[in-house]
């Protein structure tokens, strides 16, 4: 298992100052105990990924060792891939996702450092489980969750099918990776297509999406030309909502708690929200639809 992690270590796309520091890390917990990590693996594996179990041997690690719980996570996640890249392999899957798996995850690492100042991850009960259960799979640009919907009682209608409460849909989840161009988000949906058209078989492949980027209120401060437009008019929204002030956490690598003085202006997207927050703009959010067929977009 340690050959492993630091196998992934040097796969994994981040600084080289921060990849010395995991590996640092590493070495010093297999040093303090070489079956903790193994131990912690089986035990988050054998719990269908539950947290909350393998939380309590972490934190004896991060008492013995001085190692911070968010680095422990990391070091965790980091081990437990090695079984998911061995079943992508023997089911033949594309390299390429394992690949942006990893563009994920050093995602992630960056968030936790800019948002608590700590080299790791900031929680792991619910977005890396749905990976090792291959229930979510990274697929260039954008990633899809094989998807039933909860609380959802009404059936929706969108390109002349209907899609039911009880349908699976692919619902679509958007990494912070630099640009939402055109071109990345249709390379993305044609990967999906054929990844999944085995499962959707005579039925249309239906993609969703719930996000603030497809609240309908952007259009008010977004250039119609701006990626993140863009990707709205992909989707046929059927509903737009405002939600509370912290949703535009992702924009600005902080809570925004109603006061948009404070917030960071350093990028056009941030410029332009921040004002509108400042001239009355709410935070809000919105769920939408498309069918695709492999090359056309399907929203009306």
């Amino acid at each position: 298992m340690k050959s492993y992690l630091f196998s992934l270590l040097d796969r994994l796309p981040i600084s080289t100052d921060d990849r010395q520091f995991f590996y640092r890390a590493g070495e010093q917990v297999f040093s303090a105990d070489p079956g903790l990590l193994p131990q912690a693996v089986a035990i988050y594996y054998d719990s269908d990924f539950d947290a909350e179990q393998v939380t309590p041997l972490l934190e004896r690690c991060a008492a013995a060792t001085g190692i911070s719980l968010h680095t422990l996570r990391l070091l965790l996640v980091a081990c437990s891939a090695e079984r998911m890249e061995n079943t992508y392999r023997e089911r033949g899957y594309d390299p390429a996702m394992f690949t942006d798996f990893l563009r994920d995850l050093a995602c992630k690492v960056g968030e936790c450092y800019r948002w608590r100042g700590e080299h790791g991850l900031d929680k792991i009960s619910y977005w890396y489980p749905l990976f090792f259960r291959l229930k979510l799979f990274a697929l260039g640009r954008l990633q899809y969750e094989i998807y039933q919907r909860p609380n959802v009682q009404h059936p929706i209608t969108v390109g002349g099918h209907t899609v039911q409460p009880e349908d699976v849909v692919y619902f679509i989840h958007i990494p912070g990776l630099g640009p939402l161009t055109k071109e990345l988000c249709m390379d993305s949906y044609r990967r999906a297509y054929t990844f999944f058209k085995d499962d959707f078989k005579d039925k249309p492949c239906v993609f969703y999406c719930t996000s603030w980027m497809l609240y309908e209120r952007n259009r008010e401060f977004m250039s119609p030309d701006s990626n993140i437009v863009r990707f709205m008019s992909d989707f046929k929204i059927v509903k737009s909502f405002e939600v509370p002030e912290q949703k535009y956490w992702w924009v600005f690598d902080r809570p925004y708690e109603g006061d948009a003085s404070v917030l960071p202006r350093d990028s056009s997207l941030r410029r332009r929200m921040a004002e509108w927050l400042e001239n009355g703009g709410k935070p809000g959010g919105g769920d939408g639809y498309f069918l695709f067929d492999g090359e056309t977009i399907i929203n009306d």
